[in-house]
Order: C-alpha cells, then structure tokens, then sequence
C-alpha cells in the first residue's frame, strides 16, 4: 500500500489532490483497491478572438472522486502438488465529478455556453487472469537473479453513467493480443450509447 500527494501550480491552471492505492501485487493477494480525491481550479478560453485581441478567459472548478476495490478469487487445483495460477477478479468503481463553478458568457455578446454537468459513473468488471514468474538476469539488478512476472488478462466491464442531462451505458473488454503483435500490452474495445427517448 502507498500514498501519494500531489500539486501544479501553472499558468491559468492548479490542481491538487491526495490517493492511497493497494495493488495485487502478488498471485496471493486477495483485496486491492484505491481512493483519489481531486481538485481542479483553471481558466478556459471557449473561443480565438480577432486578431490583435486578447483572449477572455472563464473560470472552471470541479473536483473528483474516485474509488475503487477489486477481489481475487482463487480457483480449485486438481493437482495436490501444483497451485491454480489462474484468478477471477472481480472488481467495482465509483468515479464522480461535482463542478462549482462553470464558465457563463454573457448570453447576447458571448460564445455559447459549454455544458458541463455533474456525474456520477458506475463500473463493474470481471475477468480472468493467469500469472507466472520466470527467472532472468541483468533486467533491474547487475547480476542478480530475479523474478520476472508473466501472464494473461480477459476482462469484461459494463458500466452506468448518471448525469441530469441523458444518462449512458458503457461496455468494454479488454483481452491478450495475437502472436502476430507480441508487443502489445493488451487489446481493448468499448462501446459507449444514450437510450432513445421514445
């Protein structure tokens, strides 16, 4: 488990916030999980002005919260000798957005007004994964002998966005690339749609 602080202090923009993560850091742990608290503090510009004026900026605050927690299952070895290296994990998250203030032009003179809303986004996941360890050399240390973490990771998401506008679904999956791309980290897809109003 670690924590972590952070601050930026830039030109029209600060941000700061704290999170405190625990991973699966090995095939034996069962629980892992995260909190991050946010805070975004900026000056947007919603348009280019002619030439030879200067920009109108608009203030935005909004923070965010977000949180999740995952579950490792262990599966049945048939094998009294042999650990099962597979797990399902499953896992659920909570990701909100509360704006304070948002930018208003003036309705007659000004650009039109961006919409932003407050939301709340629900995810669910499931999926299956296989770790193994393989011994190598000269990787992170000068010499020494290490353990070297490989496997293979399906996953399945399904998720619900709540919002005072028109709330979306969400739908992803996440699976292991094909022996012709060997270096790619995983193959992702995702499907995102509002319900018709009748």
């Amino acid at each position: 488990m670690y924590a972590q602080a952070r601050y930026r202090n830039l030109y029209n923009f600060r941000s700061g916030g704290v999170s405190v993560q625990r991973d699966f850091y090995s095939p034996s742990a069962r629980y892992a999980g995260a909190i991050n608290l946010n805070s975004y503090s900026q000056n947007i510009a919603l348009n280019a002005p002619p030439e030879g004026q200067p920009y109108t900026y608009y203030p935005l605050r909004y923070t965010v919260q977000d949180a999740w927690v995952g579950r490792a299952l262990r599966l049945r070895s048939y094998d009294l000798g042999y650990e099962n290296p597979g797990r399902v994990i499953v896992s659920a998250r909570v990701y909100h957005t509360d704006y304070s203030t948002i930018p208003r032009p003036d309705p007659v003179t000004g650009p039109p007004a961006p919409d932003y809303r407050d939301g709340t986004l629900l995810l669910g996941t499931v999926g299956y994964s296989v770790r193994r360890y393989y011994k190598d050399q000269y990787l992170f240390g000068f010499g020494r002998t290490e353990d070297v973490p490989t496997g293979t990771l399906v996953s399945f998401t399904a998720g619900y966005e709540m919002n005072s506008l028109v709330p979306r679904r969400y739908l992803g999956c996440a699976w292991p690339p094909p022996a012709s791309a060997p270096t790619a980290a995983t193959c992702t897809a995702a499907w995102t749609w509002a319900p018709t109003k009748p």
